[in-house]
């Protein structure tokens, strides 16, 4: 998936693979990525570009930190939530840790 078509003018960060931009009648700067496919976009609060620049770099950072630690990268979703607790009940129960009430029967 590429990014929509901005600005030129817009200014980048990561080689062009993330990008800020304003919303029509907004102050603040958000970014845009693609990860795992997917578009992110996120605001970064920042009404200064130089603050949004350092808040959109470590927004991309946390979202790749995420990615590479098998978490959701940015999900409201309860069936990604569900599927990491899940997965993290069962190795705790594959590592003799967890609570024997939450074996799972699949």
């Amino acid at each position: 998936m590429t990014l929509p078509k901005l600005n030129p003018n817009s200014p980048t960060l990561k080689d062009g693979e993330v990008r800020l931009l304003k919303r029509k009648r907004s102050s603040v700067w958000q970014v845009v990525f693609v990860m795992d496919g997917r578009q992110v976009r996120v605001s970064t609060k920042k009404r200064i570009l130089q603050d949004a620049k350092d808040a959109a770099r470590d927004i991309y950072l946390n979202c790749r930190f995420r990615q590479k630690n098998g978490l959701p990268v940015i999900s409201k979703r309860f069936a990604d939530v569900a599927a990491l607790c899940r997965a993290t009940v069962k190795q705790q129960l594959g590592n003799g840790v967890g609570k024997k009430s939450f074996r799972f029967h699949d």
